[in-house]
């Protein structure tokens, strides 16, 4: 449901970003990673290429609910194409982030240490990913929210420190 309005507000022009994060099976460490590549393991290809008409309903009567119409697209959406149409965006993929220092299991760093290390990675890129949205669309005179005084920029800088990420 959530895809196929974020589909639907893209292709009316109701939404100019749409930064998902594609998370793909969690697994313990294989080479740094700790998901798998849903274009490798072909889950994608697995999908129903199948209209779901509740999602459709369900869309189209919250566009209505909100002022806005549903895009010729709309009725012809299907499972597959919705989820292609998602990952076809500048999304974070899980998958393409590793942790900083990877480990190793001949007494390198213990498989905690590096799993943390890659939530710290995957983390990071989430927040800088989004900043880079936000300051896209600022300067594209796109934003809706205002500008963050520089007090609270300095304590989400502080907050960043004390957690490690910056």
């Amino acid at each position: 449901l959530e895809w196929t309005i974020a589909a639907e507000l893209i292709e009316i022009g109701e939404l100019a970003f749409c930064l998902p994060v594609i998370i793909g099976d969690v697994i313990e460490e294989v080479d740094g990673k700790f998901v798998t590549d849903l274009f490798v393991d072909g889950i994608i290809d697995m999908l129903p290429d199948i209209k779901c008409d509740a999602v459709i309903s369900q869309v189209e009567r919250l566009l209505t609910k909100h002022g806005k119409k549903a895009s010729p697209l709309l009725h012809n959406r299907t499972v597959r194409s919705t989820v292609k149409i998602i990952l076809e965006g500048l999304g974070i993929k899980a998958w393409d982030i590793s942790g900083s220092h990877g480990g190793s299991a001949d007494g390198g760093k213990s498989s905690t240490h590096t799993r943390a290390e890659y939530k710290r990675a995957l983390f990071t890129e989430v927040v800088k990913e989004a900043m880079s949205c936000l300051e896209t669309a600022e300067s594209d005179g796109k934003s809706k929210v205002g500008l963050v005084p520089a007090d609270v920029c300095h304590e989400i800088d502080d907050w960043l420190n004390r957690i490690g990420l910056q």
